[in-house]
This record gives C-alpha cells, structure tokens and sequence, in this order.
C-alpha cells in the first residue's frame, strides 16, 4: 500500500478548532515544549494529549481506518506539530530533511494535517521521493505509509507554517 489519500473533516474540525491548537502549539513552544534536534521547531511526540487535540486525534484515527479500509487493533498513536518558516530554511540543507517514521518494520501509517500554511504559498507543502506531492488543503489528513520517503516542502514566507503529524501503530 505506497499512495497518499486524503480524508476531509471540514463538517467536524473548523477555522476556530485550528486557531485553538495553534494557540496551545505556541504556548509550547514558549514552554520549551519541542524537540531539540530535529529541523526546526517540533513539538514532543504527544500532542494529542493536550486539550484542544481531540477532533484531530479521533479524526486522524478514523482516517487510518478508513485507508486501511478495516478495523485494527491500535497499539500506540504518536503527534506532534512540526512548525517552521522561510529564515530558518537558510541554515538547512533541504536534502538532509529527506526520512521515513517506519524504519523498525511495524505496522504503521503516517499522516499530516496542515493547520496553517504562508497564503501565497504555491510550493508543496509535503514532498515524496515516489510519488505525487501533498499540497496544502484546510481541515484534511492526508494518511500514507510511514516506509515513503518523505520531507518538508521547502517555505517560502516568514509567515509560520503549522503542520500536524501523527504516527499510527497497529495489529
């Protein structure tokens, strides 16, 4: 199973539901709530468990069902917000930012959840070694396998992008 699909929640999550995580996201990050480390600023693996999460974990749950087009037993649900900007892009080599969330060989889905990208912004928000691109659509997870090779799409504002990932173990 190597394709992207996209899954629409835009009659559960709204405008109001983002604003709120982007709220507790940056609240975090005033905290020191984020990994050092890794590309940017990214937020620990357990987002979900802030308040304010709920519609986008059990959203993010049924889409993983739904792209596996079955019931499973889940072990472990792992988010996080990777948040960056164009400034930020100038310290980076964009070809070391290439990676995969399943190199252990589980069973496992990936997927994103853009909560704000820079308006204007015509480049792919997520980008895929084998396959088509991700670009950004409000209040949609986009579920792939976690094996794709897989990096940020390079930023071209200093306006922050917000973006939700999650990680998906099963049986």
């Amino acid at each position: 199973m190597s394709s992207i699909q996209k899954y629409d929640f835009s009659k559960l999550i709204d405008q109001e539901d983002v604003d709120k995580a982007i709220e507790t996201i940056d609240f975090l990050f005033e905290m020191d709530g984020w990994v050092e480390g890794y590309p940017t600023f990214q937020t620990r693996p357990y987002l979900f468990e802030q308040q304010n999460f709920y519609k986008f974990e059990c959203s993010f749950i049924f889409s993983c069902f739904s792209y596996l087009k079955r019931e499973v037993c889940v072990t472990d649900v792992k988010s996080w917000c990777y948040m960056d900007y164009y400034d930020n892009w100038k310290l980076k080599d964009h070809n070391s930012l290439w990676h995969v969330h399943n190199d252990r060989g589980n069973n496992m889905l990936s997927g994103v959840f853009y909560l704000s990208v820079p308006q204007g912004n015509d480049v792919p928000s997520t980008e895929f070694k084998t396959q088509n691109d991700i670009l950004f659509e409000k209040f949609s997870w986009f579920i792939f396998s976690s094996d794709d090779l897989h990096r940020p799409g390079k930023i071209t504002s200093n306006e922050k992008r917000y973006v939700l990932s999650a990680d998906f173990y099963y049986e």
